[in-house]
């Protein structure tokens, strides 16, 4: 689309999808559960509005090199955020109801979706700048590097399920991060090379990887929650997508256009500069994954270990007979 016309094309054409799914609902939906009567807290929508915008523009303007400006707004922001999360606890009618954060397997499987969805932001945006700055690539080619990882990855979720269903998050998760830690390291050392064919296959697993993360990661989260707190927490995960989809594009493109600024002023070449940034991008990916490793296995020990908690213990022969 960018190659035929404006970018301004692609608001419109969003405009237009949103508009027909609108419609679609008002004859497709229907009502299932009884609907409540909600009351928006206006108070508490200006503070997690201004907490997200200081943390996210703080984040994003880390890379242009203004330290004073990122840290005051970052600042800004988690006070912003600190007083947000007091006022949820304290009203009766909370614009986010954040008692699912109570239950540390909940906060551990947010923490691996927040990582996994932290990687296909930073990708999707850093690999099309980097191919079409660096290379030379149109928007339509880049974009098609792109597009078989991720339209495999939709075939793939179904498959992931069945396996999370299967092994549980002991494999599937961890996995996931292995993965997706080495095909983009190795993303990284292809940006040297000149076949476009191999950055795109290497990319292909890294992105696949993804879809035995986020999804199983939610399910985790969300497993370990009650009946009355579970629809809180879906909330709190819908939440977090965007806060990650933010932090994500931000970091993965500041960094990768704060690295090659600083390459260029040493008097590197603009290629090899914008190589070099983009390999920096890539390791904050695979920085990311290896927590996400850690997290993941620290979640499966603790889950095994409520279970065996929970599990009546069986009294030996001995025991019985005294």
């Amino acid at each position: 689309m960018l190659t035929i016309a404006p970018w301004k094309t692609l608001m419109w054409v969003f405009a237009a999808l949103v508009l027909i799914v609108l419609i679609a609902g008002a004859f497709v939906l229907y009502t299932v559960v009884e609907l409540g009567r909600p009351v928006l807290d206006i108070a508490s929508f200006i503070l997690v509005a201004v907490a997200l915008i200081g943390i996210l523009y703080g984040v994003s303007a880390a890379s242009g090199g203004n330290n004073a400006i990122s840290g005051g707004a970052i600042i800004v922001g988690l006070l912003f955020l600190w007083a947000f999360i007091r006022r949820q606890n304290r009203i009766a009618n909370p614009l986010i109801d954040l008692t699912p954060f109570k239950t540390a397997a909940f906060n551990r499987g947010v923490a691996m979706t927040m990582l996994g969805l932290l990687f296909v932001f930073a990708m999707n945006v850093t690999i099309p700048l980097f191919l079409q700055a660096a290379r030379g690539t149109a928007p339509l080619s880049a974009s098609l590097t792109l597009a078989p990882g991720i339209l495999l990855t939709v075939v793939l979720g179904p498959i992931a399920g069945r396996w999370f269903d299967r092994f549980g998050e002991r494999l599937s998760i961890p996995l996931g991060f292995v993965v997706m830690a080495i095909f983009v390291g190795l993303v990284g050392l292809a940006a040297g090379q000149t076949s476009l064919v191999l950055f795109g296959a290497l990319y292909v697993p890294a992105v696949l990887a993804t879809a035995f993360v986020i999804g199983p990661a939610q399910t985790f989260a969300l497993s370990h929650l009650d009946e009355r707190s579970s629809p809180h927490g879906v909330t709190v995960i819908s939440t977090s997508f965007q806060i990650a989809g933010g932090v994500g594009t931000s970091l993965a493109a500041g960094i990768y256009g704060m690295v090659s600024q600083m390459q260029l002023d040493a008097g590197q070449a603009e290629v090899d500069s914008l190589i070099t940034g983009f390999r920096a991008a890539a390791i904050l990916v695979i920085v990311t994954s290896v927590i996400g490793i850690i997290i993941a296995i620290r979640a499966y020990r603790h889950a095994n270990h409520k279970l065996n908690e929970q599990r009546p213990r069986r009294r030996s022969p001995l025991s019985r007979g005294l």
